[in-house]
């Protein structure tokens, strides 16, 4: 059976377990349709197919194969093969998902006695668990202040995603601090949504002496800081932007209102390091990627925020390491199988 269609391929046959698509003689495009024949193949175990694409018996498994965790963002493939891994960076990536220019945060309010230590705020970062604070939105476990999305950054980590927490003890000092926590400054991503990772820091910060009070008044108005956030030590943000540039990053954790904007006095409202940002901004190429990269280590280290998870779209799978060619094309977010190819 053949059902009539003009893409570069068609279906040629069809099964409970297997669906086989062959090149479509008819077409007139410029779409790349490498394979001669792609099979659609259903029914195997996960661990069984997983091992029969390492072997290269099977080119692809599409994303949430079965619904198991083996093939989720954060699992063992990802951690393996996935952006950022020892394997990625021998030029071995083998498991894809495409990163969204979106991180969730927790603003360390500069301002209040608790937070006017940089140590402290080292403390914090060093206490938290990011791979379960992730979990919470299904975001990707992170520190990066410039996401992923953002080409060239988001690879660099300046804190361990479990934590340290005998490193967080060391800085925290003996006795107990209270912290107030607010978790509604965004307007959408405010309010219940941030309710569990809200608990989660409140549990994670404990172990360290900071006894966290959540309160989750109404959302301020177009995003901005409002008298209830200014007077919270821990503020909950999600911080979005459509431009991948590094400049709408850091942007955010300079002074004033924003959304994620950095409070108190710091690092960020030194003269010499807004001088060296707004030069930053003015470069262009490689010289404006490094210079960038040098301003987030060193936000990093002052600890203005503690990012903790970074947006996604979702896996794109896991490849055989026999596949290369791994084309996604803009605004799709998907595989594109036709141009696929050996090597």
């Amino acid at each position: 059976m053949q059902i009539p269609r003009d893409g570069p391929y068609y279906v040629a046959s069809v099964t409970a377990d297997q669906v086989v698509l062959l090149r479509n003689p008819n077409y007139g495009g410029h779409r790349l349709r490498r394979p001669v024949r792609i099979v659609f193949q259903g029914g195997t175990p996960t661990p069984e197919a997983i091992a029969l694409t390492n072997r290269g018996a099977l080119d692809y498994l599409p994303p949430n194969f079965q619904g198991s965790s083996l093939l989720d963002i954060g699992g063992a493939l990802d951690r393996r093969y996935g952006p950022g891994s020892p394997a990625a960076r021998r030029g071995d990536q083998r498991y894809l998902h495409v990163p969204t220019p979106a991180v969730d945060a927790i603003v360390l309010n500069a301002s209040r006695p608790l937070f006017r230590s940089v140590r402290m705020r080292r403390a914090v970062e060093l206490a938290l668990d990011r791979v379960a604070l992730a979990r919470q939105f299904d975001d990707y476990p992170n520190d990066s202040i410039i996401p992923a999305a953002v080409p060239g950054f988001g690879t660099e980590h300046a804190y361990p995603f479990r934590g340290n927490l005998a490193a967080a003890r060391r800085l925290a000092g003996t006795g107990s601090h209270h912290a107030t926590l607010y978790l509604c400054t965004n307007g959408p991503f405010g309010g219940n949504a941030q309710t569990q990772p809200a608990q989660a820091i409140r549990a994670q910060l404990a172990r360290i002496g900071i006894v966290v009070s959540i309160t989750a008044p109404r959302c301020g108005p177009k995003n901005e800081y409002d008298r209830n956030s200014k007077r919270a030590d821990l503020i909950l943000v999600s911080l979005f932007s459509p431009i991948h540039d590094p400049a709408q990053f850091v942007d955010a954790v300079m002074p004033g209102t924003e959304l994620g904007g950095a409070l108190g006095q710091g690092l960020w409202t030194d003269p010499q390091f807004l001088a060296r940002l707004q030069r930053a901004k003015a470069a262009t190429g490689e010289t404006r990627a490094t210079a960038f990269r040098q301003i987030e280590r060193e936000l990093l280290r002052a600890a203005p925020l503690a990012v903790y998870g970074t947006w996604h779209d979702g896996g794109l799978g896991y490849f055989s390491p026999h596949i290369g060619c791994k084309i996604v094309p803009g605004g799709i977010q998907v595989v594109d199988l036709g141009a696929l190819c050996k090597r």
